[in-house]
């Protein structure tokens, strides 16, 4: 008999009492998506149409039908959640599912079923070797872990970002023995690649929603010190990070001081504690060069000194900081630092070009706000001496009148006085 599942339920579900039909679980909008980029390969004119709203209903689409397809009576997709590191089910199909199966957690690192089974699904057998999986007969299958007891036969196909890495799986379940084949798996490569593309377009349109968030901000908040911390705590869960710090330049010492940052350095912000030199590390060579610099494992860069550690130095997966070009001669650097996640082995950790982009995009906004905020103080300055100068002439031009009014009248004196003396 096939493993069974209950013991992924989370600790507060309750038996469900009453079965339904397929549905979804929770949204996109609301998923913690992997980082699949979007290709500008992969566009489609048909899914480019796809609102962020509609995203939820193409993927359930999708999905029934991959199941209608091959012939399937039961099917789900689920999707990397890369906060936990587990598959969580998104979307499911045909009959049977219950809020409880729905709510399961397949942990990819490590999971087993009851009783010290070895087994740790097909689901999770297909995320770690990136490939499709199917079976005739669950009963005799190493990996399998059943959600039903009428399962005869089950595929896994994955579904895979364009720059690599499984970001989720399409499982189709049948009640008959032997049905799926290789044949199944190339029919149902299309759909999952439909999948890829819109996970990665929802992901893309969230990204801009966020920017668009943000770039209201620059507008509305005047105080630059709030909306620095925004822009670096939005910047960290943008880009999935576990840091992000802005090292802006202290001229006069000429080296770069942490002044905001969100995660490990965060009570160092401000502090005068967190500097570089010009050159110094990673982070001093983005402001000597004014170039991006985007690394993964930085122990393997000659550049990287660990002068201030986010994390220890073979926790530290990947590291990206860019250049924040204000009037100034030199610029500020804004860097993002993302932890090695053994939860996520099966997935690239490192920032791609699109997580640039980001960075760049927020550090030029960064880069406009403070110049705009200095620019606004020199010219309240200017016009505060100005002030003060007008008003400096206005009481010199009074004094200098009433000063010339008490001489006249003094001379006048003299002159009586002059004329009364024998």
């Amino acid at each position: 008999m096939p493993d069974s599942l209950s013991s992924l339920l989370p600790e507060d579900a309750t038996t469900a009492s009453a079965k339904s039909a397929g549905g979804a679980t929770g949204s996109l909008s609301d998923a913690a998506l992997p980082g699949a980029a979007f290709n500008p390969d992969d566009f489609d004119v048909e899914l480019s149409q796809t609102s962020l709203a509609d995203a939820d209903e193409v993927l359930k689409s999708t999905l029934d039908e991959a199941m209608s397809l091959v012939g399937g009576n039961r099917a789900f997709l689920a999707l990397v959640d890369t906060v936990s590191g587990e598959l969580v089910l998104r979307f499911t199909a045909g009959e049977g599912w219950t809020d409880d199966i729905r709510r399961l957690r397949v942990n990819v690192q490590a999971v087993s079923g009851g009783g010290g089974s070895s087994r740790r699904g097909i689901t999770r057998h297909v995320v770690v070797n990136s490939r499709p999986y199917w079976t005739g007969d669950v009963s005799r299958d190493p990996h399998y872990i059943g959600f039903f007891d009428d399962v005869k036969s089950e595929i896994a196909v994955p579904i895979t970002a364009s720059s690599g890495g499984v970001i989720g799986v399409i499982n189709i379940e049948s009640t008959e023995s032997d049905l799926f084949n290789q044949e199944h798996a190339r029919l149902l490569a299309p759909l999952t690649r439909r999948a890829a593309i819109i996970v990665a377009m929802a992901e893309h349109q969230l990204r801009e929603e966020a920017l668009i968030a943000i770039g209201r901000d620059f507008n509305s908040m005047a105080d630059l010190d709030a909306l620095i911390h925004d822009v670096v705590q939005q910047a960290k869960k943008i880009l999935r990070a576990d840091d992000c710090s802005l090292f802006l330049m202290d001229e006069a010492a000429e080296q770069l001081e942490l002044v905001a940052s969100h995660g490990p350095l965060e009570e160092q912000a401000g502090q005068h504690t967190a500097k570089y030199r010009i050159g110094e590390g990673l982070t001093g060579w983005v402001a000597q060069n004014g170039r991006v610099i985007r690394v993964g494992d930085p122990r393997t860069d000659s550049r990287w000194k660990g002068v201030f550690m986010e994390a220890p130095a073979g926790e530290i997966a990947a590291v990206m900081a860019v250049p924040v070009h204000t009037h100034r001669l030199k610029p500020g650097v804004l860097r993002v630092v993302r932890e090695r996640k053994g939860s996520l082995y099966f997935l690239p950790q490192e920032f791609t070009q699109a997580d640039e982009d980001v960075l760049v995009t927020l550090a030029g906004q960064l880069a406009v706000a403070i110049d705009r905020t200095r620019l606004t103080s020199r010219l309240l300055n200017a016009e505060r001496m100005a002030a003060w100068g007008e008003m400096s002439a206005r009481a010199a031009h009074m004094i200098g009148n009433t000063v010339f009014g008490v001489k006249g009248h003094l001379n006048e004196l003299n002159y009586i006085l002059k004329e009364k003396d024998p």
